[in-house]
């Protein structure tokens, strides 16, 4: 993705406080015993989707949601029938606190395991430092709706 080194890894900070302070709380823990913990994301949304629903910024909402005229749609990385990857329209289910969690996961994982082009192959300029931007709007509400996990957060 086509971000600023300051905002990529205030993201990736974000997302790995979260992550550790949720695995200090069985509930939203993944796994049998001698597992190797996952997040279990879901079983956090209920917590968490009204206060990001509510307090997320319009404009953090357009651009994870793809409802800004000049923002396109989530999309998901597919193969298509002639081998070739491209991307398509995947929008995303649920109630507005979890779309808006959901898209700033996905933000996240095409900052660490994808969108890898160059600056000049950008398909919508400017587009990946605003997703980046409103995903740790996202993240910072998400990680405030819960005392336990505010405590490890901030």
């Amino acid at each position: 993705m086509n971000v600023d080194d300051h905002h990529a890894l205030q993201l990736i900070r974000g997302f790995a406080r979260i992550e550790f302070a949720l695995k200090t709380l069985p509930e939203f823990v993944k796994g049998k015993p001698g597992d190797t913990p996952e997040t279990q994301w879901t079983a956090y949304y209920p917590i968490a989707r009204q206060a990001i629903g509510e307090a997320t910024s319009k404009e953090a909402r357009d651009v994870l949601l793809g409802t800004h005229a000049n923002d396109p749609p989530p999309k998901k990385m597919v193969i298509t029938a002639i081998g070739e990857v491209d991307f398509e329209d995947c929008p995303l289910q649920g109630p507005i606190g979890d779309k808006l969690m959901d898209a700033a996961r996905r933000v996240r994982n095409n900052l660490v395991h994808g969108g890898k082009e160059h600056a000049f192959q950008e398909r919508y300029p400017g587009h990946d430092q605003r997703l980046v931007v409103a995903a740790l709007e996202v993240i910072h509400i998400a990680a405030a709706a819960d005392a336990r996990v505010a405590r490890l957060f901030f």
